[in-house]
């Protein structure tokens, strides 16, 4: 039997597979070699876990992942804390995931014209009418369509100018 693995292993893995009466070929990667396979193997373990459903395998996996992740932060001198650090900034930015928003879509006004507001709904069954737009800004741009989909997701927010 010929077992063609192709991909970085854990250090200790060549010699398991000869005490299990194998023939290894093995090599030593370069440090930019190195770099690019421990990439593709965080790509490969990224996708296990995510179609992992036993959370025995799931912690696992994601411990596999970890340790990949900390390995690509080494040698690339990223330490934990600036990497902690970022995150922190960018939950307080951006927000986290608690409220498990799916953003499905945002359009500028032009769109919102361009498209008479029908495209914007969720609804894919409403026919908005152009006609039927909800009057104009202060600068002479309407502000939305008379649409349930629409006023319920797309319509604009007059105080902070972002589509809501």
């Amino acid at each position: 039997m010929q077992e063609i693995i192709n991909e970085l292993v854990r250090d200790k893995v060549p010699q398991i597979y000869e005490k299990q009466g194998q023939y290894v070929l093995a090599r030593k990667l370069n440090d930019e070699n190195f770099k690019e396979k421990l990439k593709d193997i965080i790509v490969k373990q990224a996708y296990e876990v995510v179609n992992l459903k036993n959370k025995d395998e799931l912690k696992d996996e994601l411990s596999d992942l970890l340790e990949f992740i900390l390995k690509l932060m080494e040698i690339n001198n990223v330490s934990q804390e600036e990497v902690f650090e970022i995150m922190v900034k960018k939950k307080e930015m951006m927000g986290g995931f608690d409220e498990k928003t799916y953003l499905i879509k945002a359009v500028d006004q032009q769109y919102v014209d361009e498209n008479k507001g029908c495209l914007l709904c969720c609804n894919p069954t409403c026919r908005a009418f152009y006609r039927e737009k909800l009057g104009v800004d202060e600068n002479g741009k309407p502000m939305g369509y008379n649409c349930i989909g629409y006023e319920s997701v797309y319509k604009k927010n007059i105080s902070s100018g972002f589509l809501a």
